[in-house]
């Protein structure tokens, strides 16, 4: 009995785990304006401390480095729980790369939006590159530079940056 009932904390324990780093996730999308692809490819030494940047793996493996000042990223990245050993910033179970993120991204936000319903809570559902569009709308609201954020987000024309 005991030995069952361990499993079940331990899969708990498990699933609390998995959805503190997708939140830790999607705060950073929202303050970097990353990429889902781009976050869980990143490592911890992909940050300099000194510079407090990021360098980021984007599309085509080519590399940028953003600023993690504006919007907390720094403190952010500070404070995601490291696995001993293992290099990823967003991980699960064991320190390992994430498969199915959008899978478990979905479940959550389900989840999220049958409570919201429950407690006559507005919500709607959402993507993970939803979260990159508003860091893009925050950024320009705030009177930032789109040739800025055209270079912050990885975009080759200021075309795509203006959509």
């Amino acid at each position: 009995m005991s030995g069952t009932l361990g499993c079940r904390c331990d899969q708990r324990h498990h699933q609390a785990r998995s959805r503190r780093t997708v939140v830790g996730a999607q705060r950073a999308a929202i303050a970097t304006g990353a990429r889902q692809g781009e976050l869980l490819k990143a490592r911890r030494e992909h940050i300099d401390h000194d510079r407090r940047q990021m360098t980021l793996i984007g599309k085509g493996r080519k590399l940028r480095v953003i600023a993690l000042d504006p919007y907390g990223g720094h403190d952010l990245m500070c404070s995601l729980p490291a696995y001993a050993h293992k290099p990823l910033l967003f991980w699960h179970s064991e320190g390992e790369s994430y498969k199915n993120f959008a899978s478990q991204l979905a479940a959550i936000v389900n989840r999220s939006g049958a409570w919201a319903r429950e407690n006559g809570i507005d919500s709607r559902p959402f993507r993970f590159h939803d979260l990159r569009h508003l860091h893009a709308v925050t950024w320009l609201k705030d009177g930032r530079s789109i040739y800025d954020l055209q270079n912050r987000l990885g975009h080759t024309s200021i075309k795509t940056t203006e959509m």
